[in-house]
């Protein structure tokens, strides 16, 4: 018997609850040629890539960068839950 090994999200994915700031409203991912990559749109920044990202399961981990020098990034999960994405960490 063997058994499937759960995959990190991957497409478009627009954000149903997001805080006043930064806002983000929705999040491309993408894998081409076995590497991932990714965007995340801000009303306050942007678009913003992501950084870093690499997967595990069926979570993604990331960095992002507002461009303030004095601001360290830090990771940021996206984690699937059935049909739908959950993202966390400090933004």
């Amino acid at each position: 018997m063997s058994q499937a090994l759960a995959k990190p999200p991957k497409g478009d994915w627009v954000f149903d609850n997001s805080p006043d700031y930064p806002d983000f409203t929705r999040v491309i991912i993408k894998e081409t040629g076995g590497k991932l990559t990714g965007v995340i749109t801000s009303r306050w920044y942007g678009d913003l890539p992501m950084q870093d990202l690499w997967g595990a399961g069926d979570t993604l981990v990331f960095k992002i960068s507002n461009g303030n020098p004095r601001v360290t990034p830090t990771d940021i999960v996206i984690k699937a839950e059935g049909t739908s994405i959950r993202m966390t960490g400090k933004l």
